[in-house]
């Protein structure tokens, strides 16, 4: 049983007992995309049932942190922390919370905690899944029975000793495996031996290349741009694309590369989303503009001031950007002249929280309701619509020039 699986389990068992309660999936990842502002309003929405928060500066929102719920009895799960500040800005001191609160944090990183001051016998590493309690989970996936076929059992047990428990790899590789021949299992098992160094993400990646063009190109915008985005948000998005996303979506879950979790958002491991966006970085390791996929603001930043955009780009995402608090207005004004240029030659579309005043027309809102929109821009060369993202009403670049 993995960190996150552990921590889930954990959580729906005694969340009833406390006042309120929060899971915060991937506080990494949410770090990564929004920056802390957006985990602090998270928590506070969600452990004060609150669906608006009048609430920017960062000051403020520590207050209502320390006043609002330092009474309450809760319960707080922050799952996938990456950094210290992290730690800092969502459970600091003990006495933001009342009495009988319980905090847990799951990390790939032991120090963090122990630099937290978390006390040492409250630490629990998750240890590799034993042999017995592996095999079960690899045959449910391999063959969806509780036990292997006989011609298949040699080489079940070579994959269990090179995925060494991982839970993970073994959900992974036994989806991978399921319905195939012993044939294409000893092909597998002699590539994943190829390198002697057992990496997990070499075991993910196999089951990546199997993937038809669609469900690699829904995998791959998933990593880059929607993990812990609403399915029906996604979807609409996919389908505009025109890659099928009901099909390729369920191909996705059934290979266990992704799943669904219980308020309907998509969720990717972090290793799944790592290996993805490493596929993207290794399509020019030393020029962003001549990846397939931008979604880090140094990378878009370096690419719209400089125009260093090329056709290659599919798909690029400034939400981030403001949320994490580099985008300012002068930045917008250096980004325009040149950034609109790519924005014109572009293949493919733009997920956006800029607001590109005075040079662009808006669009019909298609998705006023949601917390992004996605509209169309024109094609320089074949002329067709491609889809662009906003959270910005005022944003539009259809029939832009």
């Amino acid at each position: 049983m993995g960190k996150t699986t552990l921590a889930q389990f954990v959580y729906d068992k005694v969340f009833e007992e406390f006042e309120d309660s929060c899971f915060i999936s991937d506080v990494g990842g949410v770090f990564e995309k929004y920056g802390l502002r957006e985990l602090r309003k998270r928590l506070i929405l969600k452990l004060l049932n609150e669906s608006n928060l009048d609430c920017d500066d960062d000051h403020d929102l520590s207050i209502k942190i320390m006043t609002r719920l330092r009474h309450k009895r809760i319960l707080l799960v922050l799952d996938g922390v990456g950094g210290p500040d992290q730690l800092k800005e969502l459970a600091r001191e003990r006495d933001w919370f009342g009495r009988g609160s319980r905090i847990i944090i799951t990390t790939r990183d032991k120090n963090l905690l122990e630099r937290h001051s978390v006390d040492k016998n409250k630490i629990y590493e998750v240890k590799p899944m034993g042999y017995e309690d592996a095999l079960h989970l690899f045959c449910l996936k391999a063959f969806k029975k509780k036990y292997i076929a006989d011609e298949y059992s040699e080489l079940s047990r070579e994959f269990l000793y090179y995925v060494d428990g991982l839970p993970l790899a073994l959900e992974v590789l036994g989806s991978f495996l399921f319905r195939k021949s012993t044939v294409e299992w000893k092909s597998a098992l002699e590539r994943l031996k190829e390198e002697p160094v057992r990496d997990v993400i070499k075991v993910l990646q196999i089951s990546f290349d199997e993937l038809g063009h669609s469900e690699k190109e829904i995998f791959l915008h998933i990593a880059c741009f929607f993990n812990h985005e609403k399915e029906d948000y996604v979807e609409e998005i996919l389908d505009n694309l025109g890659l099928f996303p009901k099909i390729g979506l369920s191909v996705l879950i059934e290979k266990s590369l992704l799943k669904i979790s219980f308020n309907n958002e998509l969720c990717m491991h972090n290793l799944l989303r790592e290996m993805g966006r490493n596929k993207i970085w290794q399509e020019s390791p030393n020029e962003p503009g001549k990846r397939s996929r931008l979604w880090l603001y140094d990378d878009i930043d370096c690419v719209l001031k400089n125009n260093t955009g090329t056709e290659v780009i599919q798909a690029i995402d400034i939400r981030g950007a403001k949320k994490i608090g580099f985008c300012h207005e002068e930045k917008e004004e250096c980004w325009r002249p040149r950034g609109l240029a790519l924005l014109d030659r572009l293949q493919g579309w733009v997920l956006s929280s800029l607001s590109w005043r005075g040079i662009l027309k808006p669009q019909t809102d298609t998705l006023d309701k949601k917390e992004s929109q996605y509209m169309s821009i024109p094609n320089a060369k074949h002329g067709a619509d491609h889809t662009v993202g906003s959270t910005d009403h005022e944003c539009g670049l259809k029939n832009c020039r």
